[in-house]
């Protein structure tokens, strides 16, 4: 499958978004162990990402890496890490990728506890919409959200995006939304 973004795409998208709030920059190597305590080791957080379950940290590093660092060296863009301007504090990530096994690119993040209901995700998925719509030119953005992650399912329809389909994904129910330029 060739996964290549638009035709008049030659540059890959910036490493660095400043928003209000937010600092969004692609992740190096030295951020994966703070980056999955506080992602893959949180039950919380883990109940409302594919998997479900807190994970071991070999296997988070793994995930992480293969996420945050190696989407980007393949296609030159992917998900960065969510950094608060007040504290410089690593508060998840957000960013786009190739949904699995597609040519659809989605949006997703992911945020430690303490940073739920802030609005940092709608803010940090907004300027990825931007991003993607601009800098790489999409036609199209998705998201999958698990039907029962609420707070997911209202950052999803403040940024304007429509449900349009209930899929399998990984073994679980997911519901697909998108958004068109």
């Amino acid at each position: 499958m060739d996964l290549s973004i638009s035709p008049g795409h030659s540059h890959p998208m910036q490493t660095r978004i400043e928003t209000t709030r937010l600092i969004l920059r692609r992740a190096t190597e030295a951020d994966l162990a703070s980056y999955c305590q506080r992602i893959y080791g949180d039950p919380e957080v883990m109940r409302t990402l594919p998997g479900g379950k807190v994970l071991a940290m070999l296997e988070a590093h793994s995930r992480a890496s293969s996420n945050l660092i190696d989407h980007w060296e393949q296609y030159g863009f992917g998900p960065w890490l969510l950094v608060a301007k007040q504290n410089e504090r690593l508060l998840g990530h957000c960013g786009l990728r190739y949904w699995p096994e597609t040519q659809d690119v989605e949006v997703l993040y992911a945020l430690e506890r303490p940073a739920w209901g802030r609005g940092y995700a709608t803010e940090a998925a907004a300027a990825s919409l931007s991003a993607g719509f601009g800098q790489l030119g999409l036609e199209r953005i998705i998201a999958g959200v698990l039907p029962t992650n609420r707070a997911s399912i209202r950052v999803l329809q403040k940024l304007g995006m429509q449900k349009w389909e209930e899929r399998e994904f990984a073994g679980l129910h997911v519901v697909m939304y998108e958004i068109m330029k």
